[in-house]
């Protein structure tokens, strides 16, 4: 028993957090983040009374300017001061974070009232054309990402045709309400679940030339 302090190297940000109650697993409840700890009478104990072992929770930060394909191989440690004792023990992990690529948006546009129709990056159209804009949203890195907002606002003469926002093919309404999708104004925005490994989803939606 006694006070048990962490502490960490490395340039990322990190929050420590810890199982409490020892069940395995760290709840919203418990993510308060935390330097130190008192391993006194009421920590949990097993079932022949010995003190139970409890998870510890790293969180870690990466500053917003981080290149992709960087690493931080930071050193935490776990240090425990006994009680009524100047003994310390302290045991140390090396952990190793690196920067995965952000995701990739393409924007493709499609004349629907043009005979050709041709999906590019960029097309020509004569006025009361309906042009159909879509983003490609690609996640090009190795672990999953979520919770990836794609906005776009229009800019030029062109306006948003109502109810034609979909989701992966998926029609999405243009209120703020439950579903993914919404717009305000001349912005499209769109929530985006979890993208997997390589995963590309596409949003798309109409405008019509005055």
């Amino acid at each position: 028993m006694g006070t048990l302090s962490f502490t960490k190297t490395g340039a990322f940000g990190r929050a420590f957090s810890l199982d409490s109650d020892c069940d395995g697993t760290v709840s919203d409840a418990e993510r308060t983040p935390l330097t130190a700890v008192t391993v006194g009478d009421s920590w949990p104990r097993a079932a022949d009374g010995t003190l139970k072992r409890c998870a510890l929770e790293v969180e870690v930060s990466v500053p917003a300017g981080a290149a992709a394909g960087a690493t931080e191989a930071a050193v935490v440690t776990a240090q425990l001061a006994w009680a009524g004792s100047a003994v310390t023990d302290s045991a140390a992990v090396t952990d190793t974070t690196t920067v995965s690529p952000p995701a990739r948006i393409v924007k493709t546009v499609q004349n629907l009232t043009a005979a050709s129709g041709a999906v590019d990056t960029g097309v020509t159209a004569d006025p009361r054309d309906r042009l159909q804009y879509c983003l490609n949203v690609t996640n090009p890195a190795l672990d999953a990402i979520s919770a990836v907002t794609v906005s776009d606002t229009l800019t030029g003469a062109a306006g948003y045709e109502p109810g034609t926002l979909t989701l992966d093919g998926v029609a999405l309404t243009d209120a703020a309400d439950t579903d993914a999708g919404s717009v305000s104004g001349r912005t499209v925005t769109v929530t985006l679940a979890t993208l997997t490994a390589g995963q590309t989803r596409q949003v798309c939606f109409a405008v019509t030339v005055p």
